[in-house]
């Protein structure tokens, strides 16, 4: 394994090429949709600088998750501050190339409306995949502010494409979007953090189809881990309990890509992100959990 002296943009400081990587971060620094505090643009920035301080062996898996899943990473994909959907569609193109090379896709934001691009992407490979998502907000309101594309509105988007949802460590909803669940409740299932006692991880895993998309807002933590993000709601995940659904979901599904979403880095204050790095590297190796059976 090879370890560059500098290259900001490497996740966790493993120099590797396109053409070796398995998997491929790709980094969106985009925030023009938040509805509260802006400042998620620097979120996957602060996350890979944060991850050059990793070490690269882990103790769970007995491995070095790089020598089983070359990674790479990509620089910043283009922003509009135009408009939304330009930019949406820039993610969607910029993961449609990463799946046509044969690699497992990893976007980085910035606000949550950007997981409208890669999903849109994932769903034209696995026209059967369902949604994993992880989060303090539904996120199923049609319109926010006037724009249907708001991170208020990302899973309303994602909702009308037709897959399976599972909503996990859920504490804070609108009367519109509760509505739109409970009519689509055949497809969408939530699993709130108040309740997080009374369902199983396994739970979540068999509402959903074989292959998986996972879509992870951090702001689905606790905010006494997690302080880092535009929207905080108390009573969150831990990490262990966020650690336990998605390795669940990995034995049990085929994850076939993942967003990680709204950090917005405090100055001074740097626990948060490497919270974020850890949950992008652990999120890496349980989406590849066959490669790491003993």
């Amino acid at each position: 394994m090879k370890y560059p002296s500098l290259g900001p943009n490497n996740f966790c400081g493993v120099e590797t090429t396109f053409e070796e990587a398995k998997a491929v971060i790709i980094p969106v620094p985009y925030d023009s949709a938040t509805s509260y505090r802006s400042g998620a643009r620097e979120g996957p920035r602060a996350a890979i600088a944060a991850s050059r301080q990793l070490e690269l062996y882990d103790l769970e898996l007995d491995a070095n998750i790089f020598e089983k899943v070359p990674i790479y990473t990509l620089d910043e994909v283009a922003i509009s501050v135009d408009s939304p959907r330009k930019t949406i569609d820039n993610v969607r193109k910029t993961v449609e190339n990463v799946l046509a090379a044969g690699k497992f896709p990893i976007t980085l934001g910035g606000d949550h409306s950007i997981a409208l691009g890669p999903f849109e992407a994932i769903k034209k490979k696995y026209p059967n995949v369902s949604v994993a998502h992880f989060d303090a907000h539904s996120d199923l309101r049609d319109e926010f502010d006037g724009s249907k594309y708001s991170h208020a509105c990302v899973m309303h988007r994602i909702a009308e494409l037709g897959p399976k949802v599972a909503q996990v460590g859920l504490r804070s909803t609108e009367e519109s979007c509760q509505e739109y669940a409970e009519k689509n409740k055949s497809r969408i299932k939530t699993f709130p953090a108040s309740e997080k006692g009374k369902w199983k991880p396994s739970e979540v895993a068999d509402h959903l189809s074989q292959e998986v998309y996972i879509t992870f807002d951090v702001d689905c933590l606790d905010p006494s881990i997690m302080p880092s993000t535009g929207t905080p709601v108390p009573g969150g995940l831990m990490w262990c309990e966020a650690l336990d659904v998605i390795r669940e979901i990995g034995k049990k599904k085929k994850i076939v890509g993942f967003d990680v979403n709204e950090l917005m880095p405090l100055p001074g204050f740097h626990a948060p992100d490497f919270l974020v790095a850890n949950l992008i590297y652990k999120m890496l190796a349980y989406s590849h959990l066959n490669l790491f059976k003993k």
